[in-house]
């Protein structure tokens, strides 16, 4: 049972050692797009979310 541990050990560090991984650059990249898209996103959806409330207002509160 040690034995297999052992060998699962070996294995995960060795495909550790494969793994490139990105730039400062990159990540800071990627860091600064995600929030973009994520406040873009926000803001159609708070949009969308006052467009019903006024069509609510509108048609269902007479």
């Amino acid at each position: 049972m040690l034995n297999n541990f052992t060998k699962s050990i070996k294995k995960l560090l060795s495909e550790y050692k494969q793994v490139k991984w990105p730039s400062l650059r990159t990540t800071i990249n990627l860091t600064v797009f995600v929030i973009i898209v994520s406040a873009i996103i926000t803001a159609m959806i708070i949009g969308l979310d006052a467009f019903f409330y006024m069509l609510r207002d509108i048609f269902v509160i007479k």
